[in-house]
C-alpha cells in the first residue's frame, strides 16, 4: 500500500511532536502534607455558632501552628507535635492553646487534635480515591458538648474524596501553583447537614478549609442551610502566612 506524501509528512509530525513533549511533572505526595520541624503557617479563622432562639454568635480567631521535633509514639510510629497558638487580632500576643500531632504513616497523612485520629490524605493521591476520614473516631457519644445538637456522633462515618487534582488557586492574596482538594461529606438528610472541604498545596500543606455542622427542626428542602440552621457551626479557615 502507498501512502500519500501529506499522510507521511502528517504522521512525521505527530510522532516527532509525541518525541519531544514534556509532561509537567507532578508534585511527590509528601509535598502536599509537608512535615518538616520548624515549618510554621499562620490562618484566619472564622466561625458561626447558630443558635434557635438568641442571635447566632460569630467569632474571628488567628492560629498559629508550629511543628517541632520529630519523635516516635508508643506504637513506634514517627511523628510531629504541632503546638497550636492562637490570638483575637494580629495586633495581640500569640497565646498557647493546645498540642495536635501530625504523621504520615502507612500512606496515609494523619492529624490528631482533642485525642481524634483524622486521615487527611491517602497515598498515592489518585482521583479515584475515596476513604474513611474519620476511621479512628471512636466512643464520642461521651464526649460533653454545651448543646445536644452538637454532640460528636455526627462524626461517625465520613466518606472523604480527592477532587481538582494538581490544579493552581487563589486563597486571598496568595496563589499557588499546585493544589488539590479534599471533599468530606457525614450524614445529610431534611433535619441535617454535615460536610467539609480541604484545599491543599504542594510545598505549603493546608491553604483552606470549611466545616459544616446544621441542624433544623424546619423541613424545607428549598431553603438554604445558613438561614434555616437552628443548632450548630460552620468554619472557615484561610491561609495567611507561612515559613
Amino acid at each position: 500500500m502507498v501512502f500519500p506524501a501529506s499522510l507521511i509528512i502528517a504522521f512525521a509530525l505527530v510522532l516527532g511532536s509525541c518525541e519531544t513533549e514534556t509532561l509537567p511533572e507532578l508534585p511527590r505526595y509528601e509535598e502536599y502534607f509537608p512535615l518538616q520541624s520548624g515549618r510554621a503557617w499562620e490562618y484566619q479563622l472564622d466561625s458561626i455558632l447558630y443558635r434557635e432562639t438568641v442571635p447566632n454568635d460569630t467569632q474571628r480567631w488567628f492560629i498559629r501552628q508550629e511543628i517541632g521535633l520529630e519523635y516516635s509514639d508508643l506504637e513506634g510510629r514517627p511523628s510531629f507535635p504541632v503546638l497550636i497558638y492562637r490570638r483575637r487580632s494580629e495586633a495581640d500576643s500569640w497565646r498557647y492553646h493546645q498540642t495536635g500531632i501530625a504523621r504520615i504513616w502507612q500512606n496515609r497523612g494523619e492529624w490528631v487534635e482533642n485525642n481524634l485520629r483524622a486521615i487527611k490524605l491517602v497515598f498515592p493521591v489518585q482521583a479515584s480515591a475515596d476513604w474513611q476520614g474519620h476511621l479512628f473516631f471512636s466512643d464520642l457519644e461521651s464526649i460533653p458538648t454545651v448543646e445536644a445538637c452538637n454532640n460528636l456522633a455526627y462524626l461517625y462515618d465520613w466518606t472523604y474524596t480527592y477532587q481538582d487534582l494538581h490544579v493552581p488557586a487563589t486563597i486571598g492574596v496568595l496563589r499557588f501553583d499546585s493544589t488539590l482538594t479534599v471533599g468530606q461529606i457525614g450524614e445529610q438528610n431534611l433535619i441535617e447537614y454535615n460536610a467539609a472541604s480541604e484545599r491543599y498545596a504542594a510545598g505549603v500543606g493546608l491553604i483552606w478549609r470549611k466545616f459544616e455542622h446544621l441542624t433544623t427542626q424546619t423541613i424545607c428542602p428549598e431553603c438554604p442551610w445558613t438561614e434555616k440552621a437552628e443548632c450548630g457551626y460552620s468554619v472557615e479557615q484561610q491561609l495567611l502566612r507561612w515559613e
